[in-house]
C-alpha cells in the first residue's frame, strides 16, 4: 500500500466505518473509566477538568492544523492518515471527563438546547440521507431551485 496512489490509499483507510484504532482508543478510554476505583473520586473530579482542556486543546489545534494543510490533505500529507486517531483521541478525553463528573463538562453540556438537541438528533440521522436524495432528484428534474 505504501507504493499505492494516494486515492487508492485513501480508499482503503476510509473503506469501513470505524477503524481499529478508533475502536482501541474508545477500549482504552473505558477501561480507564472502570479501572479507576471510587475512592479517588476528588481528585478525579479535579483532574477531568484538566484532562477536559487537554481534549479541547487538541480539538481545536488538529482543527488548525487540518485549516492550515488545506488542499494539500487529499494529496497525501500525513495527517490524511492520522487525523481520525488523532481526533479520537481529543475526543476520547473529552468523553472521558464528562464520564468522571467534571463541573466544566457539566456546565457545558448539561443545557436545554444541547439535551433538546440529543433527543432529535437520531432522527435527523435517520432522516437526512431521504431528504438529501429527495431534493437531489428534484434539481435533476428541474422542479426545485438550487
Amino acid at each position: 500500500m505504501a507504493s499505492a496512489p494516494v486515492p487508492q490509499g485513501v480508499n482503503v483507510i476510509e473503506r469501513f466505518r470505524g477503524r481499529l484504532d478508533q475502536f482501541v482508543i474508545g477500549m482504552l478510554s473505558a477501561y480507564l473509566f472502570t479501572a479507576i476505583g471510587a475512592g479517588k473520586q476528588r481528585v478525579l473530579r479535579m483532574s477531568s477538568a484538566l484532562i477536559f482542556w487537554i481534549g479541547s486543546i487538541g480539538l481545536v489545534a488538529m482543527c488548525a492544523w487540518i485549516f492550515g494543510v488545506g488542499r494539500q490533505y487529499w494529496g497525501g500529507h500525513p495527517l490524511l492518515f492520522f487525523w481520525h486517531t488523532l481526533t479520537s483521541v481529543t475526543l476520547g478525553l473529552m468523553i472521558f471527563s464528562a464520564a468522571r463528573g467534571a463541573a466544566i463538562t457539566q456546565r457545558l453540556l448539561a443545557n436545554r438546547m444541547l439535551h433538546y438537541l440529543g433527543e432529535v438528533s437520531f432522527g435527523i440521522y435517520l432522516w437526512h440521507i431521504v431528504a438529501a436524495a429527495a431534493r437531489a432528484d428534484g434539481m435533476e428534474r428541474g422542479g426545485a431551485h438550487a
